[in-house]
């Protein structure tokens, strides 16, 4: 939560966990705006976002990011797990 996003060199398959945790969130502040539940709407569509703290603007991909705010080095699109959970970056 402080960071935005699960460093990849604390956690196994973070970038992954994190993007799926983003997608939840979007859900659960579908669920808070339908119920006409702002704070929660506001909260959930916040994290939601989370997902852009570990999309690398150069390289236009989806990137493992350490607990420095560093992007995971050394990185190939095509390499499988790590970071992420049964797929690459590519996926």
């Amino acid at each position: 939560m402080e960071k935005g996003y699960i460093p990849c060199d604390s956690v196994r398959e973070a970038t992954s966990i994190a993007m799926e945790y983003a997608v939840d969130d979007w859900c659960i502040a579908q669920m808070a705006k339908k119920m006409g539940n702002k704070k929660d709407y506001t909260y959930f569509s916040q994290r939601a976002d989370y997902y852009k703290n570990m999309f690398d603007k150069e390289i236009k991909l989806m990137r493992g990011k350490n607990k420095d705010g560093t992007f995971q080095v050394p990185f190939s699109p095509f390499k499988w797990g790590d970071a992420f959970t049964e797929g690459n970056s590519r996926q």
